[in-house]
């Protein structure tokens, strides 16, 4: 048996805080990057895309869809839904849809061995909250790897003995309350650095002071 109420909140925090998100639509397949479409994160938990006219997403309204969202730390949430125009917005003079996935079923895949994939009802992953930790941690940790990475380079090269010229490449894979990862690239290929924090971090500006004294 698992707790629905904690799974529901866990599928709600990896759709809102999503490192990675793709969209199959029954028909057209997945959307491209060329689509023009963002994703907008509503407080009701319903997915809704913010689509500019010429996007294949408009005209598919009604559509099957399925909606795919992976977390840093390998857990993923698949939505089964059904596409329905909700209005409009105008940004920047430009009349755009917004087109919501109305879900019908909800799936949340964690990993393990085995891995595990458990369907939730639609209505407690609706009437779920954002673990508002969780949801601070992926903007740290989007922050972190969009301006911080000779700070990530050369925490990695202190943690592993070797010198700031042989880290070719690092970045902040995972963030929580206990730890973060980076995953790095040296000159013999590349491995992934667990830093634990010496206790779990319990507001946003604990597990920011966190995070970086485990950089200094």
């Amino acid at each position: 048996m698992y707790d629905v109420e904690e799974l529901a909140a866990r599928a709600r925090t990896t759709v809102a805080t999503a490192r990675m998100i793709t969209l199959s639509i029954s028909g057209l397949g997945p959307l491209t990057t060329d689509d023009p479409v963002s994703l907008l994160q509503a407080d009701d938990g319903v997915p809704t895309f913010l689509c500019e006219p010429s996007s294949r997403v408009c005209p598919a309204a009604g559509n099957c869809a399925v909606l795919r969202a992976e977390s840093g730390s390998g857990v993923a949430v698949a939505m089964l839904g059904r596409l329905e125009r909700i209005g409009t917005r105008t940004v920047d003079g430009i009349t755009m849809e917004l087109v919501a996935l109305r879900p019908d079923s909800v799936v949340v895949e964690e990993p393990g061995a085995p891995a595990s994939r458990r369907e939730i009802p639609v209505e407690a992953y609706l009437e779920a909250d954002v673990d508002q930790l969780l949801s601070c941690a992926a903007r740290i940790l989007a922050h972190t790897n969009r301006v911080h990475g000779a700070q990530l380079r050369a925490a990695v090269a202190r943690c592993v003995g070797a010198s700031a010229g042989d880290i070719a490449a690092a970045e902040l894979s995972h963030l929580d309350a206990h730890c973060a990862t980076i995953d790095w690239i040296g000159t013999e290929g590349g491995d992934v650095l667990v830093l634990p924090f010496p206790g779990p971090a319990r507001t946003a500006a604990q597990l920011g002071d966190r995070l970086r004294a485990q950089l200094h």
